[in-house]
Order: C-alpha cells, then sequence, then structure tokens
C-alpha cells in the first residue's frame, strides 16, 4: 500500500473526477505473501482484505473499481517481450487479468468523453 504518499494521493483522488472514472489496480500481488497455487482461499483472503484496506485509507466508495491482479505471477515471463498470451493460461484462474481485462473491453467509446 502507497501509505507513505496518502496525503499525496488523496489529494488526487479527490479533484471531482465523474463517477467510475478513476480504477486502482493492486498489481504484483503474487508477491503479497500468499502462493495462490497452494492456498487459493488465503490469497483470496488477503487480496479481499487489501481493498477493503485501500477502500478505508481513502474513503473509496463501491463504485469505484477496484483490481487485484498478478500480471506475471512467479516473473513467469521477466523481461521477455515477446511471448503468447498462453503462457499465462495456467494462471487465469486467480490472477485477476481477466477481470480487468473484461473491465476494460466493457468500457464504452461513447462513455469516453465524460472521462
Amino acid at each position: 500500500m502507497a501509505t507513505a504518499e496518502r496525503d499525496v494521493l488523496r489529494k488526487l483522488f479527490t479533484q471531482g473526477w465523474p463517477v467510475g472514472t478513476m480504477w486502482f489496480v493492486i498489481s504484483r500481488f503474487d508477491e503479497a505473501g500468499v502462493d495462490p497455487e497452494y492456498d487459493l482461499a488465503e490469497y483470496r483472503e488477503l487480496s479481499a482484505r487489501k481493498v477493503r484496506e485501500l477502500r478505508e485509507l481513502f474513503e473509496l466508495d463501491d463504485r469505484v473499481p477496484v483490481f487485484v491482479v498478478s500480471q506475471d505471477p512467479f516473473q513467469t515471463a521477466g523481461p521477455d517481450t515477446h511471448l503468447s498470451r498462453e503462457i499465462w493460461d495456467d494462471f487465469r484462474g486467480w490472477d485477476g487479468m481477466r477481470d480487468l481485462a473484461d473491465a476494460f473491453e466493457a468500457v464504452s467509446p461513447s462513455a469516453l468523453p465524460g472521462w
């Protein structure tokens, strides 16, 4: 959590953004301390707790999207940029990337001027 910069971030978040246009992504969550391949329930519980903490820290209501992702679980790709998407298929059940991608796809081009 970005607690050291919380006052600066809170100032940024309260600048009158239209509802739903400010999204939060908690990334690299495979490094959060719980291995989802061995204890998925605990991983999800930790994820939910971190989302709650973020919402409380910045007084975010439920209209503000918060995603928890492990975009490159266990540094599978590392610095290699020439990989197919399928390399991460084994992680899609828990890595959060499907939810984030689906949210991007659901953004209507007609809504973009309001953003």
